[in-house]
C-alpha cells in the first residue's frame, strides 16, 4: 500500500490518453507516449499554465477531462507559493478551538 495515495492502492496513480475517444482516464504507464503529460506557461496572466500531450492541450468537458483543440475548454491552472498559500489560509487559534474532528 502506498502512503501517498493509501486509499486507492489497486489502481494507477497516472493519467493516459485514451486513444479511441480522446478522453484523460486513469490508468497510465510510466514512459508510455499516452501517459506524458506537460505544463506549459499561457502568456496570459502570471503564473498560470496549461497542462498538454502530444495529442494536444487539456481541456473539460464536465465531468471528463479530455485532449481538446477548442480553447474555450482548456483546463487552466494557477500555482500559489506555499508561503502565499499557508499566509491566506491560516486560522487563528481561536478559531482552530471551535472547530471539532
Amino acid at each position: 500500500m502506498s502512503d501517498i495515495w493509501p486509499v486507492c492502492s489497486e489502481f494507477s496513480k497516472l493519467w493516459a490518453v485514451d486513444d479511441s475517444s480522446s478522453a484523460i482516464i486513469i490508468g497510465g504507464k510510466q514512459k508510455s507516449p499516452n501517459s506524458a503529460f506537460k505544463i506549459q506557461n499561457v502568456p496570459v496572466e502570471e503564473h498560470t499554465y496549461k497542462v498538454t500531450t502530444s495529442y494536444g492541450t487539456v481541456g473539460t468537458t464536465p465531468p471528463q477531462p479530455l485532449v481538446t483543440n477548442d480553447e474555450s475548454k482548456t483546463l487552466v491552472v494557477q500555482f500559489v507559493k506555499a508561503d502565499d498559500a499557508t499566509k491566506a489560509t491560516t486560522v487563528g487559534e481561536s478559531h482552530m478551538a471551535q472547530r471539532k474532528y
